[in-house]
């Protein structure tokens, strides 16, 4: 969930396994990078597919450790909320949802890739830091939970 603390975390993370001498790489949060206004279909399929092809792109380093900032379920539960806001009852409301499919199939499939996968919990504190890409709305936070309650909680192992 986006305010939780996770790219805090990932970092201390990465900073206990350097001192531990392991090599390591981290998948930075993807969104960030999106050059397509976020919130949209097209920002969440551009999102997904490029956090796919990074943890694929880390895997084929010769590193020990491996850490994902976010990962590509996450990453669907706001692609389902945008669908959900904008394009439900909408004539390519059919498509759209099964693509979504499409891509929670694969996502399920590519899940036994963690070995270990972190849910920090809702701090609505931290979503109201300062940064202009964190929504900062309370009612949107709990919905998105929610949707990982549904679908990532299953995938939580520590």
């Amino acid at each position: 969930m986006h305010g939780s603390g996770k790219t805090t975390k990932a970092h201390e993370m990465r900073d206990q396994y350097i001192d531990a001498g392991n090599s390591l790489y981290v998948v930075e949060e993807i969104a960030r990078s999106c050059p397509i206004r976020l919130g949209t279909i097209e920002a969440q399929e551009w999102i997904w597919g490029h956090q796919m092809a990074a943890e694929k792109h880390a895997m084929s380093l010769d590193v020990g450790v491996i850490i994902c900032d976010r990962t590509v379920m996450d990453n669907l539960m706001y692609y389902l909320n945008v669908i959900e806001q904008h394009v439900f009852m909408h004539e390519e409301y059919a498509k759209v949802i099964r693509r979504w499919w499409g891509l929670y199939d694969e996502t399920v499939r590519w899940m036994p890739t963690y070995d270990r996968v972190i849910r920090m919990p809702l701090n609505l504190e931290w979503l109201q830091a300062d940064d202009p890409i964190r929504p900062k709305d309370e009612e949107y936070a709990r919905w998105v939970d929610l949707l990982f309650d549904i679908y990532v909680q299953e995938y939580v192992t520590g």
